[in-house]
């Protein structure tokens, strides 16, 4: 019930956000997007009826925080770590199933075919 009357009080005294504070978040918003490869929500509807059960939001993670903290290696190594354990992106068979349930409108067959290339080179411990 205390959440209920702290929300309720929240919104009781409403006010807007300023122009100046909508602006920044605006900004922020899109200096997020720039490092996002793929805007997955991983929200998993794409799993449906993929024949080969590929993880397709845990690849679409790696890859995106890959593409933020580039200088790590830790990421290709869960990527090989991720296709050992289930199904490697590369086995993607192009069906397109996938797409149709995608909330993201992404085109997934043509992203894991990027994420696969991105992580062609596997893990080194030496950069």
């Amino acid at each position: 019930m205390e959440d209920l009357l702290d929300n309720i009080d929240t919104f009781e005294n409403f006010e807007p956000l300023s122009e100046e504070e909508n602006e920044f978040l605006l900004k922020e918003a899109d200096k997020l997007r720039e490092n996002l490869a793929v805007p997955c929500s991983e929200c998993r509807y794409c799993l449906k009826d993929c024949p080969l059960e590929i993880p397709i939001p845990e690849y679409f993670r790696l890859y995106n925080h890959h593409k933020v903290q580039s200088k790590s290696n830790i990421y290709r190594l869960y990527y090989d770590k991720l296709g050992e354990e289930k199904v490697p992106a590369s086995d993607c068979t192009q069906c397109e199933t996938c797409i149709d349930y995608c909330t993201q409108k992404i085109n997934i067959p043509e992203k894991l075919e990027e994420v696969n290339e991105h992580f062609q080179e596997g893990f080194s411990p030496y950069g």
